[in-house]
This record gives structure tokens, sequence and C-alpha cells, in this order.
């Protein structure tokens, strides 16, 4: 045999070998790198009114973004006041991604749906990052997600806006969100008054799932005396690692035992 292709069939038998010795690092380097685009919050389940003892878990496998605390307030309402107060709704078109942006709003009893009116169906919209699947652990259908209305149906009437949905936890909807749209309600209905209220999901770089969103709310008729803070509800679920950048999940303890392949 020509020793040129001695010397070229060698050559490959080494480079398939390098290839073969690699094999295991790049996939266990992928699997890293996977294992590392999911942020988990760890929640005690006896202080959820507005997350304000909500722990984080940090480790090799875990690290939420330090710009996105778990939970903060961020201070008084900042938008300027309209000079005369009328009812209004105004819902930000969707960005490039398909995501919703922003709903800004004067809420009223006018902007309430009304009385026996009843909510439409929505499920066939489907926001950014709608990767749904079931858990045990979640109650009410043990479904992770829920479509999330930045401004509420029964605050707004709004169905199936798109401009208004996002993908968010059962967690972040139910425990997160309705108690400030509960107390949005209960004052408007209680003093037939006006709130302007905006809403503004907070997305890092192209994830379609959100970190959470700001809550600002101001009540106009008493200047802010009653209702007037600004506040960052985050999109978690207890005992759910979330990859916001696709909205792919999995359980915590899926996610350790990938760690350790």
């Amino acid at each position: 045999m020509d020793k040129k292709y001695i010397k070229i069939g060698i050559g490959l038998l080494i480079i398939m070998a390098i290839l073969l010795m690699m094999w295991p690092f790049n996939n266990a380097q992928k699997n890293k790198n996977r294992i590392n685009s999911y942020v988990e919050y760890i929640v005690d389940e006896n202080t959820v009114s507005f997350f304000k003892n909500l722990v984080v878990q940090r480790g090799e496998y875990f690290y939420p973004n330090d710009d996105i605390q778990a939970y903060y307030e961020l201070g008084k309402y900042s938008y300027k006041i309209p000079a005369k107060i009328s009812t209004f709704e105004n819902y930000n078109p969707l960005d490039s991604l398909g995501r919703a942006t922003k709903a800004y709003a004067c809420l009223s009893k006018e902007s309430m749906p009304k009385e026996n009116e009843e909510r439409q169906d929505i499920s066939y919209i489907k926001p950014t990052g709608w990767n749904q699947n079931l858990y045990e652990s979640i109650t009410d259908g043990q479904a992770l997600y829920n479509r999330c209305h930045l401004i509420g149906w029964y605050l707004s009437g709004e169905n199936a806006n798109w401009r208004n949905l996002i993908t968010g936890t059962r967690f972040f909807n139910t425990e997160g969100m309705l108690p400030i749209e509960n107390r949005i309600s209960n004052y408007i209905k209680q003093d037939k008054k006006h709130v302007l209220y905006l809403v503004s999901p907070v997305f890092e770089a192209d994830n379609l799932v959100a970190y959470g969103i700001v809550i600002e709310a101001y009540s106009v008729e008493d200047k802010g005396e009653t209702i007037n803070f600004k506040i960052f509800c985050p999109n978690v679920q207890p005992g759910i690692a979330i990859n916001y950048r696709t909205g792919e999940n999995m359980t915590i303890n899926e996610l350790l035992l990938q760690s350790k392949e």
C-alpha cells in the first residue's frame, strides 16, 4: 500500500480518537449550559403576600440575575397625573418577539365588566414561552402556566387581548398579582373613584418568559393618599425551575439529578 495513504489513514484514526475523547466533555458542557439557563426561586409558603419573604436559593446551578431581585418595592408611583380625570385603557403593541410590552389605564367602575357579564374563553391564546407542563404540587389543575392579564379581567373587562397577556406561573398569578388587583378592585367598588394603573413586564434580552412585572398604582382623587406604590412581582413557582429564555421547566429535583450527570 502506498505510504501516502497509510499516513492519511493514521491521521484520520488520530482525529477520530480525539473526537471520541472530547465527546463526553462536550455533552457534559452542553448539559451544564442548559442547566445553567434555569433560574429557580424557593418560596416560603407561609409568607406569600407580596413576596416580602421570598428566599432565593443559590448554588452551582442556580443563579438569579443580580439585576432582578426576588422582591423589591421600587417606591412611589412616578407617572404624570392627567389634568382631567377620565377612564381609559392603553395597551402597547407587541414587540418583535411577540411579547406584551406595557399596559396603562385609569381604572374605575366604568372599566370593569358589567354586572352578570361572563369572562370569555382565552384558551386558544399562547403567549410567548408557553411550554405548559403539569405538576402534582400545583393545585387547581396542576398546570404550571396561566395566561396572565397585565391588567386583570375584573379591572378592565379585557378578554383575549394579546397585548394584555403573558405567560405566568400559577403562583405568580394567584399569590402575586391577585392580592394587588383585589386591593385596587375593592377601593374602586367602595369609593367609586379612579386609580391610575401601569403594568410593565420585565424581560431580559430575548427571553420569552418575563422574570416578573412591575405594577404601579395611584389613587387619583385623593392624590395617592390611599394607593400609591410601585412593586415588582416575580414570576416564580415554588419547587419548579424555569428557563426564562424558552419557557421550558422541570422540578428542582429533576434539575439536581441532571446536574450530576
